[in-house]
């Protein structure tokens, strides 16, 4: 039980304060004048039921005071605070935004549309790994660092979008950029299990990072690298990067990558290459990489308060009414 506005139950201190002056004021004598007390036997009257009532108005007007005071500073609970060992892996997923993504040979659906979906569906099946999200072209971006908020990944992985097509210097494929950025992210990861998920339809053509150098910097931290080369070979249709031509626009180009390139990688580290040629190809993909090895870490899950200030707000007001009428009614003193 924590208070949100604790320091207004400092204004508890006015109860005793009230108490003070209300037991100071009873203790003032009241003199009655008689000619005589002969007939009067004063021992041996007792206080009517009345008078010992009316001492229980000051007592109500504290408890309505306090209760409305603990109100006022909103006592919360919190459901549940928990540590968890559970097994994990942290899980950087690359995805290739290239032009070249945009493909129309997975069922007259896009490689990057396909990828995104799938992703996804990996996504819902974790429980306690946390995943991450870069997305590359000739440069990388981080979408998403590692976390456990599955529905933020899958709203910023919703997101993603192909190059835009005028963007003639960002369209490019700049795998040892996009190894090189998965691995600087998971190199403070205390999971015994790092994984970067490299997916792309090409090969690489910028050589600001090469591949291999990439490469080596993951073994060398135990970063495991699973490639996956997603398209079909041959002619396909691609978006069109003639300016003339209007948007969605699609000419047949044909489809080649660097299989060998994208083998050594997965080598290399001790992950594993996969081609995906259609949809339930890299479905079976994902399938595979999810039966990864796994490490026992601490995480603590954290639940929201709750607020507890509605039923000391009623306590408050019901005890006042019942003052209120008390004192209009049956302890009401005529002048």
């Amino acid at each position: 039980m924590k208070f949100a506005n604790p320091n207004l139950l400092w204004l508890l201190l006015i109860n005793l304060l009230v108490i003070y002056l209300w037991y100071r004021h009873k203790r003032k004598p009241i003199g009655v004048i008689f000619s005589t007390i002969s007939q009067l036997r004063i021992a041996n009257l007792k206080p009517s039921l009345k008078i010992r009532l009316s001492k229980a108005i000051i007592i109500l007007k504290v408890i309505a005071f306090s209760c409305l005071v603990i109100a006022l500073a909103r006592p919360q609970s919190l459901s549940k605070v928990q540590e968890i060992k559970t097994e994990i892996v942290d899980i950087i997923v690359t995805l290739d935004i290239s032009l070249s993504m945009g493909a129309l040979d997975f069922q007259n659906a896009n490689r990057l549309s396909v990828a995104k979906e799938i992703i996804a569906e990996f996504v819902d099946k974790r429980e306690s790994d946390r995943l991450g999200l870069i997305t590359f072209a000739a440069y990388s971006q981080l979408r998403c660092p590692l976390t456990l908020d599955y529905q933020l990944l899958k709203t910023l992985l919703k997101d993603v979008e192909l190059v835009p097509r005028n963007d003639i210097e960002g369209n490019g494929t700049a795998i040892g950029i996009a190894i090189a950025s998965g691995v600087n992210h998971l190199r403070h990861s205390e999971a015994k299990s790092r994984i970067v998920i490299l997916l792309t339809d090409g090969d690489n053509n910028v050589t600001t990072i090469e591949p291999q150098t990439a490469t080596e910097i993951a073994r060398v931290l135990g970063v495991k690298i699973y490639t996956i080369g997603v398209g079909t070979s041959g002619m396909v249709k691609m978006p069109s990067i003639n300016p003339s031509d209007p948007p969605g626009t699609y000419v047949l180009q044909p489809s080649t990558f660097n299989e060998n390139v994208l083998r050594q990688i997965a080598s290399t580290t001790g992950g594993k290459y996969y081609r995906a040629t259609n949809r339930q190809a890299l479905e079976n993909i994902f399938k595979d990489i999810d039966n990864l090895e796994r490490t026992t870490i601490g995480i603590k899950r954290y639940e929201h308060y709750k607020e507890e200030f509605f039923p000391w707000l009623i306590i408050s007001i019901c005890v006042l009414l019942l003052e209120l009428i008390l004192q209009h009614t049956y302890l009401r003193i005529l002048p």
